[in-house]
């Protein structure tokens, strides 16, 4: 509700690939669902198919909801729902890479993200995802998610990797985390409090 009425939009990452989960966030009003650690074409036809309304998918047919949290009826919102609301799916697994095609072609789709950081600890690296295997890897899923025309996003945990990410063609970028950048502005408040006496 936070968003309504502004150029903001309401994502929200399920914990899993689950179609309560999904149908709970697109239910709050989340424009885009992010699945994670979707590894298959079948992986990725349950989760479309959890966010899309009959008879594209399963999505819960609720008719009261609709009028009261977007002021239409239930079968206006279910043809506007269907096109309006995205499912995006995580690459985070050597088995993605491999299966990436059969992914991508999930008809309903709305895209996938190459998830750096998973990637690099389902290879094997454990420190992180600067080795030169897993850098193949997230550009080898960059360029098929961009030849498949969805918006290319990338994660920016520092602003080097922002600036590799945007080198890429990256239109999205996710930057960081709150328990990050929440302790660094306490950090420098407390840095300048401190300089201040």
């Amino acid at each position: 509700m936070a968003v309504v009425g502004t150029k903001a939009e309401a994502w929200i990452r399920v914990a899993y690939n689950d179609v309560a989960l999904i149908k709970l966030a697109l239910d709050t009003g989340a424009k885009e669902v992010v699945v994670p650690m979707v590894t298959t074409k079948a992986e990725a036809e349950q989760a479309v198919s959890a966010s899309k309304y009959p008879p594209k998918g399963i999505r819960g047919w609720g008719p009261f909801r609709p009028q009261y949290q977007w002021q239409t009826n239930m079968l206006d919102y279910a043809k506007r729902a269907n096109t309006e609301t995205r499912l995006s799916v995580l690459i985070e697994h050597p088995r993605a890479i491999e299966n990436i095609d059969e992914i991508l072609a999930v008809e309903g789709l709305g895209g996938a993200i190459a998830a750096p950081l998973d990637l690099a600890v389902n290879m094997g690296f454990a420190d992180g995802p600067g080795h030169p295997e897993v850098q193949e890897a997230i550009a080898y899923a960059s360029k098929k998610i961009a030849a498949k025309g969805f918006p290319l996003a990338s994660f920016a945990v520092t602003p080097e990797q922002g600036q590799l990410a945007i080198a890429r063609g990256a239109k999205l970028l996710f930057l960081g985390f709150d328990t990050m950048f929440i302790p660094a502005a306490v950090q420098g408040y407390l840095s300048r409090l401190s300089s201040a006496k």
